[in-house]
């Protein structure tokens, strides 16, 4: 099992794996929103993978208020359930937290 970016062609696989999590979103509206996403320097969208087949994605969001430093939030987390309790959360809540930390964010 590997980490990486997520990638415009991973919608098929990300639209899955959102609809496990109670949500219908077609394939075409993901690739559409993950362009969105991967462009802007303030969000990280990760997936985890093997053997060519997505197993779990992790959004991450830097936010800033007035009234606190930057900090780091999950606007998702999705785990493929067939591939629960692997430690595949683990590894992408690690991934995330590394670019927080990358960003000084806390």
């Amino acid at each position: 099992m590997n980490t990486r970016l997520a990638r415009q062609e991973d919608a098929p696989a990300v639209a899955a794996l959102v609809g496990q999590l109670g949500y219908d979103a077609a394939p075409r509206d993901v690739a559409d929103r993950l362009v969105r996403l991967l462009a802007r320097p303030g969000q990280r969208f990760i997936v985890a993978e093997a053997d060519g087949r997505l197993l779990g994605w992790v959004h991450v969001e830097l936010a800033d208020y007035v009234d606190s430093e930057t900090y780091a939030q999950i606007a998702g987390l999705v785990v493929d359930r067939a591939h629960r309790r692997q430690g595949i959360g683990a590894a992408l809540m690690a991934e995330a937290e590394a670019w927080r930390d990358s960003r000084g964010a806390r």
